[in-house]
């Protein structure tokens, strides 16, 4: 099968295009026909040696689609979704055209979702919903305050935030990156013109949020 591999740490012009034998399913195993993957920002860290955990040669990747080509009767032929956990560290990730998964990881792809669609927020939208439904336990009537709102984890934690119900705002650092937000139905919190505690207070009533989702990182005024 045909595979993107990195044999050592580097810029991504390590990345290369090879032919490898295709995975053989174990008795516990798997074996996934990938029909749609997405690139991370961390798979770029994952080449670049961030990730700490990487074994070497590796075939990276985390968020995939695909349909079950080979394992138990009852799994074959089932369409497929899923992210994270050890995909492109210390397993041969979703980069490749086929995947081999733990039969305890098989998870069945929601049939709204085209291949790409499922393929395209695994990481994102689990990030955003450990944060905002696990770690936060938002509830309705609380406000959500959403630092970096135009990025993946931000937009699905607003995402995830509105279906709940709870006041959302939305940070911007560019005047033009408003429309890209208002779309959600949230506020915004433009500061390329304003303080963000002052632009939070403003569109609460001087209350502040509740819970406040970090995306970006870095020292976080609290007054």
């Amino acid at each position: 099968m045909q595979s993107i591999r990195f044999e050592q740490f580097g810029s991504p012009s390590e990345l290369h295009l090879q032919e490898i034998p295709t995975p053989q399913p174990g008795p516990d195993e798997v074996r996934v026909k990938v029909l749609a993957a997405s690139i991370n920002a961390s798979d770029v860290k994952n080449v670049q040696g961030l990730m700490k955990h990487t074994t070497l040669p590796r075939t990276p990747g985390r968020d995939f689609a695909g349909v079950v080509e080979e394992g138990p009767a009852n799994l074959v032929g089932v369409e497929v979704w899923g992210t994270g956990g050890d995909l492109g560290f210390t397993r041969d990730g979703t980069h490749a055209e086929y995947l081999l998964l733990p039969t305890s990881a098989v998870c069945p792809k929601p049939s709204l979702l085209s291949m790409e669609q499922a393929a395209s927020v695994g990481v994102t939208y689990v990030t955003a919903w450990m944060c905002v439904m696990q770690a936060a336990q938002i509830q309705p009537g609380e406000t959500v305050l959403v630092i970096g709102a135009t990025g993946g984890v931000g937009s699905a934690a607003m995402h995830i935030a509105r279906w709940k119900g709870v006041h959302v705002i939305g940070t911007i650092r560019h005047a033009e990156d408003r429309a890209q937000i208002e779309h959600f139905n949230v506020d915004v919190a433009d500061l390329s013109s304003h303080d963000l505690v002052e632009a939070t207070k403003s569109l609460t009533n001087n209350r502040g949020a509740d819970v406040i989702i970090d995306t970006v990182g870095g020292e976080l005024a609290v007054s």
